[in-house]
């Protein structure tokens, strides 16, 4: 038996058209597990690591941080926090 194997891109395209296996298993189901694969395919362009096991939810929070971290660094590459003042909250003793 032979096999004829396709680029993940692909494959869920295929399925994505095949209205008998959508209706059985969901449209939903299917665009998250595309979602993963290109989150996963992005992650590893920008050479971000992450574990092989990692979960659709662990890998949006992995690009979340990613991206905070950058906007972080960004700031404090056009400010001097260290001069800044820190305001001090009423609200701190809960």
């Amino acid at each position: 038996m032979k096999f004829d194997f396709v680029p993940p891109e692909q494959f869920f395209d295929l399925l994505y058209n095949e209205t008998e296996f959508c209706d059985g298993v969901g449209k939903v189901m299917l665009s998250a597990s595309k979602l993963e694969t290109n989150l996963r395919k992005y992650l590893k362009a920008k050479h971000i690591t992450f574990r092989s096991k990692s979960t659709l939810g662990n890998l949006v929070t992995k690009l979340a941080l990613q991206r905070r971290f950058a906007l972080q660094r960004r700031f404090e590459s056009y400010y001097d926090v260290s001069e800044m003042a820190v305001p001090v909250s009423s609200y701190t003793s809960w």
